[in-house]
């Protein structure tokens, strides 16, 4: 079959081919689309995976959040303590050094509304990542600030008598369950100042005992007492995060099932309206030619052929749906067999070369045979949707290419078009049901936006790359990139409803 176009050799074909698509200097998309080799068992557990992934980022973020906000709205508490301790201290230690602890105390304030805010409005937008490096940057400073409440006590102990003295510890232990509380949401801060504090007061009995004598038994008896506190403090504040994060687990859960059922009625309604079109038009065709058949019999000869191609769209409209209805059920049996590619480009090539025909389009096809263990009803499925959104989407007076060549120990099914082409922006998402690029109603307004998104399941399924090529106005390429289907008749291929 000559053609001034496409020529013999089938790769000298797509390269003329592409010249006359792409005339000048092309701006070209592409985007390709790998078979996954893993069974239904591994495809679950990886999507599992993910899901968990996302819903422990989503409640960490959350907690981040829940205690930079207390930083920024609770800090004035924290000032409160900081000049009771100085002001209750003031009697029992120098005055240099009250205002000195008092002026680290301030600072650490500072730093940490500074850090909340630059949080609020820079860091949180920027990721998990983001968050999970902010949150590690601050733990020194946490360290840093364990050590300075942990020196008040260099301020007040050796000295503290009667009620003055009981009001600073009592000032001490609020400051630090408090604390202790707010930063059980981020353990790796906790883990910075708690413990941090914890063996500052360690170190001050433990010198007190060495350098006191008289002192010495009386200071090691705070020790056990220092012990049970650390371990009482660790325990509610694991019982804190641990309700925390469930409260934001549910209402993760709770968002998501709220998502997906609003995807689910959306995505329904917008079906069954698409659908509901598309079905309409080739059945009410249907209708009107059979009456025309009973009022005109001698009519036959002209009308046959027009019902049976309008019932060939119906046909096909609902081997789709059925088909994207069991692939989103997870559950497909293929039967596999030895198939002739030639046999089925040849079986496409007579289905559609009258859609092409009626639309004033050139149908050329380049056939190189070869035999692949396949599902050979999905393989034309595969097959046929690309041509038929080749033929959609192409403008009358043009070509359609439908070459088949090999590649390596494998074929390649290639479909070439001379149509509205993809915009670079779309050309990720056309795998997605219900999605039609940029003037694709113009073309085929009756289109579902199915077409390709069963074609990235079977594609999945019969173990094919799909590469698309395509400028914008100019045309698109879609390349299938066949093999052998391992024949297991009793497996079922687990596949996920996400496609593209």
């Amino acid at each position: 079959m000559s053609d001034s176009l496409l020529g013999e050799p089938p790769l000298s074909a797509s390269s003329r081919f592409e010249q006359a698509a792409s005339a000048g200097v092309p701006v070209r998309a592409s985007f390709s689309i790998e078979p996954r080799e893993s069974d239904g068992a591994e495809r679950s557990a990886a999507a599992e995976r993910r899901a968990k992934k996302a819903r422990a980022d989503a409640i960490g973020a959350n907690l981040i959040r829940q205690y930079m906000n207390d930083a920024l709205h609770r800090h004035t508490l924290g000032l409160l303590l900081a000049s009771t301790m100085a002001a209750l201290c003031w009697p029992y230690a120098p005055a240099e050094a009250v205002l000195l602890w008092l002026g680290l105390v301030l600072a650490g304030a500072y730093v940490r509304l500074h850090s909340a805010r630059h949080f609020v409005d820079v860091v949180d937008r920027d990721g998990p990542s983001a968050r999970q490096a902010f949150v590690r940057r601050l733990v020194p400073f946490y360290v840093v600030m364990g050590g300075v409440w942990a020196s008040s006590l260099l301020l007040f102990a050796a000295r503290s008598e009667g009620l003055r003295g009981f009001a600073c510890w009592a000032v001490l232990a609020a400051l630090i369950y408090g604390a202790a509380q707010r930063l059980a949401v981020l353990p790796a801060l906790w883990k910075a100042f708690v413990p941090t504090f914890f063996v500052g007061v360690f170190c001050y009995f433990a010198y007190a005992a060495a350098t006191g004598p008289d002192a010495g038994w009386g200071a090691l008896g705070f020790v056990p007492l220092c012990v049970a506190q650390f371990f009482f403090l660790r325990r509610l504040s694991t019982d804190g995060l641990r309700l925390q994060s469930a409260l934001y687990g549910a209402q993760y859960d709770l968002a998501c099932k709220s998502e997906e059922a609003l995807a689910a009625v959306v995505a329904k309604n917008k079906f069954l309206a698409a659908a509901t079109h598309d079905m309409r038009q080739p059945v009410i065709a249907m209708g009107l030619y059979a009456e025309f058949l009973e009022a005109e019999p001698d009519s036959y000869d002209e009308l046959a052929p027009k019902i049976g191609r309008a019932a060939q769209v119906v046909n096909r409209l609902f081997d789709s749906l059925f088909d994207l209805s069991a692939f989103d059920a997870g559950q497909v049996r293929l039967t596999v067999s030895p198939v002739s590619v030639a046999s089925v480009i040849r079986a496409l090539q007579e289905e559609y070369e009258p859609l092409a025909n009626a639309k004033g389009l050139t149908l050329r096809v380049r056939v190189r045979d070869a035999v692949l263990h396949t599902d050979e009803v999905r393989l034309r499925r595969m097959i046929g949707n690309v041509l038929s959104n080749a033929i959609k989407y192409t403008p009358p007076g043009r070509k359609v290419l439908l070459a088949v060549r090999p590649a390596g120990a494998r074929m390649r099914v290639e479909v070439w078009d001379q149509g509205i082409g993809i915009p670079a922006a779309q050309i990720e998402k056309v795998f997605q049901e219900f999605f039609r690029a940029e003037g694709g109603s113009q073309l085929a307004p009756d289109g579902l936006g199915i077409g390709l998104a069963l074609v990235a399941r079977l594609a999945d399924a019969l173990r094919t790359r799909v590469s698309i090529d395509s400028v914008e106005g100019r045309g698109t390429r879609v390349s299938l990139t066949l093999g052998d289907v391992e024949a297991e008749p009793a497996r079922r291929i687990q596949l996920s409803a996400a496609s593209g």
